[in-house]
This record gives structure tokens, sequence and C-alpha cells, in this order.
């Protein structure tokens, strides 16, 4: 199965990177947050399980969506190429389907948060971007 590991100090960096997802915690020092795929913004332990249930909401719509954008292209590619479907309306429909697929990603904005046990709301965790490359000079 999957491992997650949650983790604050240097020791914890190896490991961190080898898990299936790495959690480092607030105070985490500057190479374990690097290393870590989620950085809790505090050191509050409580938001893990707002954590996890943000991940299957978004695997769920994931899939919805790629779900939806295949049946659809099957079904309005198939239906244009035998001239069912005029290729303007085609084209119409696609960006409506495009939408769709926005809309239904945009209901991760209305995901709720969970109370721990003394009513604290946790903050959502900091999710760490991808490092981005430059090629070439400035």
């Amino acid at each position: 199965g999957a491992v997650a590991m949650v983790g604050d100090g240097l020791n914890d960096g190896p490991v961190l990177a080898r898990a299936a997802v790495g959690i480092a915690v607030g105070s985490a020092t500057d190479l374990t947050r690097e290393t870590a795929d989620v950085v809790l913004s505090g050191s509050d332990l409580r938001a893990l399980p707002w954590i996890v249930g943000l991940a299957r909401a978004v695997r769920r719509t994931i899939f919805s969506n790629l779900l939806w954008a295949f049946g659809y292209n099957l079904v309005a590619l198939t239906a244009a190429a035998l001239g069912f479907l005029q290729p303007i309306l085609a084209a119409g429909l696609m960006a409506g389907s495009s939408l769709l697929v926005v809309v239904n990603s945009l209901r991760l904005e209305r995901f709720p948060n969970l109370r721990g046990p003394s009513g604290l709301t946790p903050r959502p965790a900091e999710i760490r971007a991808p490092a981005t490359v430059r090629a070439g000079a400035d």
C-alpha cells in the first residue's frame, strides 16, 4: 500500500522523498520542506484528515472530468465524422464541454473545512507547486 510520512527534521528528508506522500510540518527545515509534497502552514496535525479528504475529492473530480471528456469526444467526434453533426456545431459543443469540465473542477473550491476536537478549523495545507525550470539566459 501507499505510505505517507510526516516529518520536520533534516533526517526526515530522505524518507519524505521516498514516501508516496511526504508531508512537512510548518517548523520543518528548509530541506525537509523542499522535499515534501505537502507543507502544513503550522504544526497542527489535525489538518491531515482535511488534506486526505481534499486529495480524494480532487482524484474523484479528475476521474469524472476525464470520463466526461473521453465520452463526449467519442460520441461527438464519431457523429461529426459520420456527418450527423456539422463541424461548426461540434466545435461549439466542444467549447461547452470544456466549460463543463472547468465548472466541475471549480466545485472543489467549496470543499468543506473539517473541525478539530477543540473547534479549531485547520487552515488548508500549502500545496507545493512543481519547480519552474528556465531554459537559456535572461
